[in-house]
């Protein structure tokens, strides 16, 4: 039972993080755009605000690019890993 609660943990965990540093890649660039302009973006989108569209097309675009690099390497890494065992 004790390594159940240890992996809900970690996966809890991990998830929280994911979500953290997703926020901080929506405001990481030149311009500064607000949270609540990220969120105004991700629920309402409008395509004729310029602000609307730098999220939708560039910053949200780089982060889930970056999470699906993310996740084959993590995938190729298990693979690797269970290859050379």
């Amino acid at each position: 039972m004790k390594a159940a609660r240890k992996t809900l943990y970690l996966a809890v965990g991990g998830v929280a993080l994911l979500a953290t540093l997703s926020v901080f890649s929506l405001h990481a660039g030149a311009a500064h755009i607000r949270t609540a302009q990220i969120a105004e973006t991700l629920s309402a989108f409008d395509p004729t605000s310029q602000t609307h569209l730098m999220v939708h097309d560039l910053r949200l675009s780089r982060l889930l690019a970056g999470m699906l690099v993310g996740m084959a390497l993590a995938a190729s890494g298990a693979i690797m890993q269970g290859m050379t065992q």
